[in-house]
């Protein structure tokens, strides 16, 4: 055994042959002929792990999909009404100015002074949508009149109605519109040129500010309407996570229940194991060995009876690790040692070379010291048979945030698609002597201390195992596992 990075050569845990990665075992189980054996849990498409999520990620797609839709969709109209909302200003802009050059037509003075504007601007105080603001200018004189007040400001009211020219610009900007249009010929414009038509330059321009209030509250209703989409879009793929999560609860539950059932099975059968054949199996054995004494060494009979106590002590070690797996249902935790408690672990396993990586280990860790002994004698023999002769089996323990991790890694070829979850289901072997109980028991162990034990294929070749024990999670006592 080498410590904090001197190698020396690793075994494997029960349950395992050589070159066959950290795993449990495929045997025939051993069963009382009077004792049923659990019926398998109902297939049901929870059942399998891959159902759920496939569902889940389905249904989010097909919800991201929608939702995407629907917010396209939203965002068109949003686009759709600022197109409209531009012809929907000039229109209310027309309509407003419609009555100031009718009741300006008859004026002879160009342009009309300011009196003849007030009444425009004050009348529009009244509605909702109104003139603000009204500018002429003469061209021909360069006289200006303007009533009101303007936002946009005089001289720039001023630039765009001189630059307007023959066009009928129409301004928006911070919720203000400006629209540039000419007034009706007056009566002296129209003397001046009796016989044929008015160069449009000539015409008297005239601008009004108003606010376009009836685009606004398009434009409005529309980012409205987006906002309540994208909000729509949201619940959508919260309620579909939560539904895929859902599944993914129900599919754990259904998979736990199954397990706990056929564990509840397994301990029926270990009582039956203990009380009607392992009394009996002692006896037969006992028996056999002192045949087999009494009988010469090299006869074909002493052979036989020799074959015999093999396979009693086979199903003896059978017995024994099904009523371990049973017994391992109560913890009794306390402070113990890490370093020291790996050390022993790795002695326990025999000829197999450990190297040990304990520079990072905790000086103490609460947990069940026996019980943790046997979940790493378990995961040190299968990695050290799992590895090729004079390869080291390496065990590391450091701290992890809140979290005491132990990783054990082998040698040999590692593990084929779907082994990593398989190896810790009862009785799954490789090997036609194992009982397959091992890893089932290190697992259920681990899990009593509120930990969890996953297995892999290391980056560099081999299997790998850990085992993550959280700080806390176990009640520690003075007087616990004494």
């Amino acid at each position: 055994m080498s410590q904090s990075g001197t190698a020396a050569p690793p075994r494997r845990a029960q349950g395992l042959g050589k070159g066959q990665g950290l795993l449990g075992v495929t045997m025939p189980t051993c069963q009382d002929p009077t004792v049923s054996s659990p019926s398998p849990p109902s297939s049901s498409p929870l059942a399998d792990p891959d159902v759920p999520d496939a569902v889940g990620w389905s249904l989010l797609l097909l919800t991201l999909v929608m939702g995407a839709a629907l917010v396209a969709t939203t965002w068109s109209g949003l686009a759709t009404a600022r197109d409209a909302g531009a012809a929907l200003i000039r229109e209310e802009g027309d309509a407003l100015l419609r009555p100031i050059r009718s009741n300006l037509r008859s004026l002879e003075q160009r342009p009309p002074p300011a009196s003849a504007l007030e009444p425009h601007v004050a009348g529009a105080d009244e509605l909702e949508e109104g003139v603000t603001f009204v500018y002429t200018f003469e061209p021909s004189s360069g006289r200006t009149s303007h009533a009101g007040s303007s936002r946009l400001g005089l001289e720039r009211v001023a630039q765009e109605t001189l630059a307007a020219g023959a066009q009928s610009p129409l301004i928006v900007e911070d919720g203000v519109a400006l629209l540039v249009k000419r007034l009706p010929p007056g009566p002296r414009l129209r003397a001046r040129y009796p016989d044929r038509l008015i160069p449009r330059e000539e015409f008297t321009r005239i601008a009004i500010e108003f606010t376009p209030h009836a685009a606004a509250r398009l434009e409005s209703a529309a980012s409205r309407t987006l906002a309540v989409g994208a909000f729509a879009t949201l619940l959508l793929l919260i309620t579909s996570w939560a539904c895929a999560r859902l599944l993914r609860n129900r599919a754990r539950v259904a998979q736990e229940m199954a397990r706990d059932r056929r564990l509840a099975a397994l301990g029926e059968m270990s009582v039956v194991l203990a009380h009607e054949i392992r009394n009996p199996l002692a006896s037969l054995k006992g028996h056999a060995q002192l045949l087999a004494e009494s009988l010469p060494d090299e006869s074909r009979e002493r052979a036989k009876t020799e074959r015999i106590v093999g396979e009693a002590l086979r199903l003896e070690r059978l017995c024994a690790h099904l009523l371990e797996f049973v017994r391992s249902g109560k913890i009794e935790p306390k402070q113990a040692d890490i370093a020291a408690l790996i050390r022993e672990s790795a002695e326990a396993v025999g000829e197999a070379e450990v190297e040990l990586v304990l520079d990072e280990a905790p000086a103490s860790w609460p947990l069940d010291e026996l019980k943790m002994r046997q979940v790493l004698v378990n995961l040190l023999r299968n990695a050290a048979q799992a590895s090729p002769a004079g390869a080291p089996v390496r065990v590391e323990a450091r701290v992890e945030g809140p979290t005491l991790c132990l990783r054990v890694r082998d040698q040999g070829p590692g593990f084929t698609p779907g082994q990593e979850t398989e190896i810790f289901q009862p009785f799954h072997t490789t090997r036609t002597q194992g009982t397959g109980l091992g890893l089932a028991v290190a697992q259920r162990v681990v899990e009593l201390h509120g930990g969890t034990i996953s297995a892999r294929n290391h980056p560099e070749g081999g299997a790998e195992l850990s085992v993550r024990l959280p700080r806390g999670r176990v009640p520690v006592s003075e007087d616990a596992g004494g």
